[in-house]
């Protein structure tokens, strides 16, 4: 409320003072790495009357700044896909320390959306627009028997997989190509052309007598420097089908080349798909090459 000046009875005002409002704070800009389940989202992306990322993080912000702020991230991960180090940027002209600001939001984020790091940042930085690459990883449980503490995360596929003939559709897809056939229809970009720097397949036994250890864990590992809709999805289904003998590494070739998303496979069930890293072309942070995580 506005202040409201008393008349005074006296002609003396010398010592009066006027009260002022409330000195607004300088806007600054933040970067937050986010880490989500994304099983019980409708993706990253607002949507109305419906449970997003992005809408569960605003609305924490709003209860800790009082103000509307609006979140950009550097990708929207469709519904169900999850992240371990998402990274989005918002601006706020709160007072309060990051580690605070962190600290708040994370109490009315749950349990499901965790902010793991929060540091200001330079103004011209952006969350989309800075990108040089990311990196997705895809788990597989390739096992006639499913687990009941990886099933949230990873596509059970039954039948053995040939491992040989998926490096080789590894090897082709590594380089500059218009990947038009794994691009999910209606989503029109200006081009189709991406650029994979490295693909690589892993067998993860860290925790083997963990619930989460499992001989039959496999992690496919992309980066480039974007992807299509829905991209590493439908290169891992089509994928998985050359090593079930669906396809052939040539015949997986020719559908790359025939810029036609009828001719590849499948699309690989969201919940294995993970957003685990984004690098930035910007000396935003003191490093040559920032990184959302190690």
């Amino acid at each position: 409320m506005p202040f409201k000046l008393q008349k005074s009875s006296s002609r003396n005002t010398s010592n009066e003072t006027v009260p002022h409002e409330k000195t607004l704070q300088p806007l600054k800009t933040y970067k937050a790495i986010v880490a989500y389940d994304g099983t019980d989202f409708v993706g990253w992306q607002l949507q109305l009357r419906k449970p997003s990322v992005q809408g569960a993080i605003q609305k924490a912000l709003k209860k800790v700044t009082g103000e509307k702020i609006v979140v950009v991230a550097s990708g929207r991960t469709d519904a169900g896909v999850h992240a371990l180090a998402q990274v989005a940027h918002f601006q706020t002209r709160s007072k309060h320390a990051p580690k605070k600001i962190q600290a708040a939001v994370n109490y009315h984020l749950g349990p499901k959306i965790l902010i793991t790091n929060l540091e200001e940042v330079s103004s011209d930085f952006h969350a989309i627009r800075d990108v040089k690459s990311k990196r997705y990883t895809y788990f597989i449980l390739n096992d006639r028997l499913p687990s009941p503490f990886l099933e949230r995360y990873t596509w059970q596929i039954k039948h053995p997989l040939d491992f040989e003939k998926m490096k080789k559709c590894f090897e082709i897809i590594c380089g500059e190509h218009d990947f038009k056939s794994f691009q999910t229809a209606g989503t029109p970009v200006l081009s189709t052309v991406r650029k994979i720097f490295n693909v690589e397949i892993s067998n993860p036994q860290s925790l083997p007598l963990s619930p989460f250890g499992h001989p039959h864990l496999y992690a496919i590992s992309i980066e480039g420097n974007g992807f299509l809709k829905q991209m590493v999805r439908n290169l891992v289904g089509t994928i998985a089908q050359v090593g079930l003998g669906r396809f052939t590494p040539k015949e997986f070739e020719n559908i790359l080349k025939a810029k036609d998303r009828r001719q590849a496979g499948t699309t690989a069930p969201a919940k294995g798909l993970f957003l685990i890293r984004v690098n930035y072309h910007q000396n935003t942070f003191g490093d040559s090459l920032s990184e959302a995580a190690s």
